[in-house]
């Protein structure tokens, strides 16, 4: 399935793949019962090295991304459905304990974009993109709406 989660990413050029992420498959093989417990904060033991990092960003990414469109809506940029629609693609991550998901959102909140390792204000790649910051939540909510039909209802 796929997830309408990376729109902000998209539209700021962070994510440099156009097709939002994949939900990741789980692993086929079952861990050996000799496998110790993930650390608190990690992703499923079932994901295989890799899907942990993908899982992780995914869950990271989505939270900012609620918060940017929060930020949106209080500029009046975007309503509360697009919020909502955010919340409802937020149910479908696969389940994962992740830590920084508050603060990914918190800065999101404060117009901070974060996705894999960077980060920028929405008012500084507006500027470098010869845009305002209501285009660019315009943008990222008609990302985010045009794979509203991917979601479960």
């Amino acid at each position: 399935m796929r997830l309408p989660i990376l729109a902000a990413a998209l539209a700021l050029g962070l994510a440099s793949h156009p097709a939002p992420a994949q939900t990741p498959a789980p692993a086929q093989t079952p861990a050996p019962a000799q496998t110790p417990a993930p650390p608190s904060g990690a992703p499923p033991s079932g994901a295989v090295p890799g899907q942990q990092d993908m899982i992780r960003m995914v869950h990271q990414a989505a939270h900012n991304q609620l918060g940017i469109l929060q930020y949106c809506q209080a500029q009046g940029s975007v309503g509360a459905d697009t919020v909502a629609l955010q919340q409802r693609a937020l149910g479908v991550l696969p389940p994962a304990q992740v830590e920084g998901l508050n603060e990914a959102e918190a800065a999101g909140k404060r117009g901070v974009v974060q996705f894999g390792g960077s980060e920028v204000q929405l008012t500084d790649a507006a500027k470098a993109k010869s845009t305002t910051v209501d285009a660019m939540c315009k943008q990222i909510a008609q990302l985010l709406q045009s794979q509203a039909s991917q979601l479960p209802q």
